[in-house]
C-alpha cells in the first residue's frame, strides 16, 4: 500500500494513518520511501495491535509512524510516496481500509 507524506506529518515528524477497523492480526508495520533509492531502511515503523480472530470489535484504529527528522532532513518531502509493509508477511503487502492520513 502506498500513501503520500502529508505536510503536517513532515512538520510534526509524525505520520498518522487512520484505519476503518482494527485488523484481525497485529504486527510491526514499516514505511519505506518509494522515490528515494538512497533510503533502503524504513523511514518509520508502527506497532499494530490486532483485535484477534473472531472478535466483533469494529472500532477504527490509528497507526502512528514517528519519523526521525534528523536522519530524513532533505531526503523526503511533502507528497512523497511511502510504501507501507507488514513485517514478516510473505509478499510484504499491507492491506487495510484507510480512512484518513494526517
Amino acid at each position: 500500500m502506498e500513501l503520500a507524506l502529508t505536510e503536517n506529518a513532515l512538520r510534526e515528524g509524525v505520520l498518522r494513518v487512520w484505519l476503518r477497523r482494527i485488523p484481525d492480526e497485529g504486527g510491526i508495520v514499516h514505511a519505506y520511501a518509494v522515490n528515494n533509492p538512497n533510503i533502503s531502511t524504513p523511514v518509520a515503523s508502527a506497532t499494530l495491535y490486532g483485535r484477534g480472530s473472531g472478535s466483533t470489535a469494529s472500532e477504527r484504529t490509528m497507526l502512528v509512524f514517528r519519523l526521525n527528522m534528523d536522519e530524513l532532513a532533505g531526503l523526503i518531502s511533502v507528497g512523497d510516496a511511502l510504501e507501507i509493509r507488514l513485517e514478516g508477511d510473505e509478499n510484504g503487502a499491507f492491506k487495510s481500509d484507510v480512512l484518513e492520513i494526517e
